[in-house]
């Protein structure tokens, strides 16, 4: 395997900085998908289909024989020749509105966006499977690669889940990158990530001439209002023993400083460890919202869509768990509490058993103490060879389980 495997790993890693190179923002990811489908479109064995408005979906069928290769790839041990399952597996095609201040090389060159989510390694390490499977196909079962577009943002998903495309799918996994020892595999049981709301809140008031306020609603000093209260809720509305959060990302009003505006705009995200906690959130701060603006003689908008935890199925996980450490050598597995951040995954993992696995993507003693969606945040280089040989350890295991 070693010749092949070191080929193929220094071939993804340039792939890996040339996506890195060239990030797009949510639904925009067509020169991304177009790269990828070139590369994939050459490879025997492998069959491609677009979906929704960026996506891209691979597949590899088994010849259904021994499978030997396979099991010598991931040196599993199970004796028979697979089950015959349909395996669904995802990364993400976008990136981030963020400058870029890594000082890489291989830096982004499309200004004001970058890679600041390890996107572009999840793409990468996705990529190798697809080619050693390709190349291995002695087992039974299918596997979907899926290359999602717009996870960072509304739509995403939630716009692919009822694809017919993913008929017939038995289980669905992915990884994602976080601040650990870089190629370190953290397995999260059960709840993997939290559940999220992006919401988006517009107070409409009534313009007027700064010098005269009283002509005017300001709907400035009612949004400030409604932050100031919002800010609140977590603390009144959820068990103390759970933990949630609701912060605020972007604020918009105006364009002159002698003018009260005709509106005022700001987005932010809520975040808790479950369906109802979330809930408990979302409808109450739409309450409050719409009231205070009412209150102030002015009315406010509050829209959000909301995505679930992504909740492993515990009896996979700790299959894998076992069989990934014993492949993959103990120190280099081990089990772990879910993240604090939250993945559009959830709606593959209410519809799909499978599992949501944590990547380190390199650590402070590495010198990579940022966190994700930080101007500075990358994959290390050295996780990527890890991350292709989980991938291909945890296929071969699911094929032959």
């Amino acid at each position: 395997m070693s010749e092949s495997f070191d080929s193929l790993v220094a071939q993804v890693i340039d792939l890996r900085h040339r996506l890195h190179r060239h990030p797009e923002l949510s639904n925009r990811e067509s020169g991304t998908r177009d790269l990828l489908e070139s590369l994939l479109g050459a490879i025997d064995g492998v069959e491609l289909q677009r979906l929704g408005k960026t996506s891209l979906l691979a597949s590899v069928t088994g010849t259904g024989i021994k499978n030997a290769a396979t099991k010598n790839a991931a040196k599993n041990t199970a004796e028979n020749t697979g089950t015959g399952r349909t395996l669904l597996c995802r990364a993400e095609l976008d990136a981030l509105p963020i400058q870029e201040e890594t000082g890489l090389p291989w830096t982004s060159e499309n200004p004001g966006v970058m890679h600041a989510c390890g996107h572009d390694a999840h793409m990468a390490a996705l990529y190798a499977a697809i080619l050693w499977y390709a190349a291995h196909r002695d087992f039974t079962g299918e596997i979907r690669f899926l290359f999602q577009e717009a996870e960072e943002t509304e739509g995403g998903a939630v716009d692919l889940i009822d694809s017919p495309l993913f008929d017939g799918v038995d289980e669905a996994y992915a990884f994602h990158s976080i601040n650990a020892p870089a190629g370190r595999l953290l397995i999260p049981p059960k709840r993997a990530t939290n559940g999220v709301a992006v919401f988006r809140i517009t107070v409409h008031g009534k313009s007027t001439h700064g010098s005269m306020p009283h002509l005017g609603i300001d709907p400035i000093r009612i949004l400030a209002d409604i932050i100031g209260q919002l800010a609140a809720l977590p603390s009144n509305a959820i068990d103390p023993s759970h933990a949630a959060s609701l912060t605020f990302g972007t604020l918009k009003a105006g364009d002159a400083a002698n003018q009260i505006p005709d509106a005022a705009q700001a987005t932010g995200t809520i975040r808790a460890q479950s369906h109802d906690d979330l809930q408990r959130l979302c409808e109450p701060a739409k309450t409050l919202t719409v009231t205070i603006a009412q209150a102030h003689g002015a009315h406010a908008d509050f829209e959000y869509g909301a995505v679930d935890p992504v909740v492993n199925d515990e009896s996979i996980t700790r299959r894998l768990l076992a069989e990934l450490s014993a492949t993959l050598g103990p120190d280099a597995v081990q089990e772990s509490g879910p993240a604090n951040f939250s993945d559009d995954f959830g709606f593959f993992s209410d519809r799909f058993p499978g599992a949501y696995l944590l990547l380190g993507a390199g650590d402070k003693a590495q010198g990579m103490p940022y966190p994700n969606h930080s101007a500075r945040y990358f994959v290390l280089d050295e996780a990527i060879e890890p991350a292709v040989r989980a991938w291909i350890a945890l296929i071969g295991a699911r094929l032959a389980a």
